[in-house]
């Protein structure tokens, strides 16, 4: 049984930007007692060291706070999740299996704990479910961004916090309980608005995903680049690498019968790489009532190789369109080169190359061609309003 009808103990499995900035803000705005684990003394000494005395949480629509540090329960050891009720799953997707090897140790057979996947990537909760066969694990889709520079945890993009909802089940026993549990912490989430902006207990997050994933599809490009997200997604020539990325999977999304949600997107999602086309005048006027960017804001893919860190989550993104593209028979040559490009990046081992809009464009065979506005902005009016749009030439309806 959990702990109490108006807290609960929160474990946050991984504490990089997202893990802690969640983490911080459940501690300062509910009653729940929150433990953070790390993997190694390193990362734990090395949070401590940045940190000093406290740590610094800066909302996008709330005045930052800062938590100080003898305040933090910061744990090397996994033994300390046995005893939660909530566990917050914020690992890179390649640790995602030894994440769920570990808690199906640990956990109490008698324990309704929730597990709750807050990654990139498309099957993380499931790889997490077939290891905790008897447990509930949902997924989450994180659809803001933070970024940590020291011990300063900044929200730079806005967006908002999808948690799964889980199918009716029947009112009694474990089931009973792990969903009024479920409903007590969607409400906590709720409590901490506007720290976390918005927050949905989200019954088709699978749609969701695959929604967060097209924009996922832009981290590559831009970690290639080195460019902070807004200086990229500023330059139209860098933006016609992202918009094929995303031209891709749609269309092995349709041959997949995958249709994305704009839970993430806000856009309807075949929208997106016709918004990416547009020449920059355009593009700023549209885009600006969507997403306000930081302009030191950089996806965690940057982060990953400007801190010597090679292991990035890449199969999960462009790896996963190229995989499904496979299964269907649908090209997809721009997330192959990207996918390869920093596939070789992680093994130079040598930060990011540092491509200009040119040369990206070069080895992604795109042309360089902006779309004019009277092409395309009629086709966006048309397609908000009659929920059509056409990518590579296949009319699809709007996901």
């Amino acid at each position: 049984m959990y702990s109490s009808p108006t807290s609960l103990r929160i474990g946050i499995y991984g504490c990089g930007a997202i893990g802690m900035y969640i983490g911080t803000v459940l501690q300062k705005h509910s009653n729940c007692s929150v433990v953070y684990l790390v993997r190694s003394n390193r990362l734990k000494e090395s949070i401590e060291q940045d940190a000093m005395e406290s740590v610094n949480i800066v909302p996008m629509r709330e005045d930052h706070f800062s938590i100080p540090l003898s305040e933090l329960d910061i744990s090397t050891d996994p033994c300390r999740m046995k005893n939660c009720d909530i566990i917050l799953v914020a690992v890179k997707s390649m640790d995602t299996e030894a994440v769920g090897t570990k808690l199906s140790s640990i956990l109490p057979t008698d324990s309704d704990a929730i597990i709750i996947s807050l990654q990139n990537g498309i099957k993380n909760a499931s790889t997490l479910q077939a290891l905790l066969p008897n447990r509930r694990v949902l997924a989450g889709v994180v659809a803001f961004n933070v970024v940590k520079v020291n011990s300063t945890f900044t929200q730079n993009t806005s967006g908002s916090l999808h948690i799964e909802k889980s199918p009716p089940s029947v009112n009694h026993g474990a089931a009973f309980t792990r969903t009024h549990l479920e409903n007590l912490f969607v409400s906590i989430l709720s409590s901490t608005v506007p720290a976390i902006p918005k927050i949905h207990h989200d019954p088709s997050i699978k749609q969701t995903q695959y929604g967060k994933l097209l924009l996922n599809l832009v981290n590559a490009p831009i970690a290639l680049s080195g460019k902070p997200t807004k200086e990229f997604i500023l330059n139209p020539y860098y933006r016609l690498v992202s918009a094929e990325c995303i031209s891709e999977a749609l269309l092995v999304f349709h041959a997949a019968g995958i249709k994305p949600s704009r839970n993430a997107t806000r856009l309807p999602p075949l929208l997106l790489p016709h918004l990416f086309r547009l020449p920059n005048q355009w593009y700023t006027l549209l885009v600006r009532g969507i997403m306000k960017i930081d302009p030191k804001s950089k996806p965690s893919m940057l982060q990953d190789l400007e801190s010597d860190q090679y292991q990035t989550e890449i199969d999960f993104l462009q790896g996963e369109i190229v995989a499904i593209g496979k299964k269907y028979k649908v090209s997809t040559p721009v997330n192959e080169m990207i996918h390869k490009e920093m596939s070789k990046v992680c093994k130079r081992r040598n930060g990011s190359p540092n491509l200009d809009a040119n040369e990206l464009l070069l080895r992604a065979g795109v042309t360089k061609t902006i779309s004019m506005w009277y092409e395309i902005l009629p086709l966006m009016v048309v397609g908000s309003l009659l929920g059509i749009a056409t990518v590579g030439g296949v009319k699809l309806a709007t996901m």
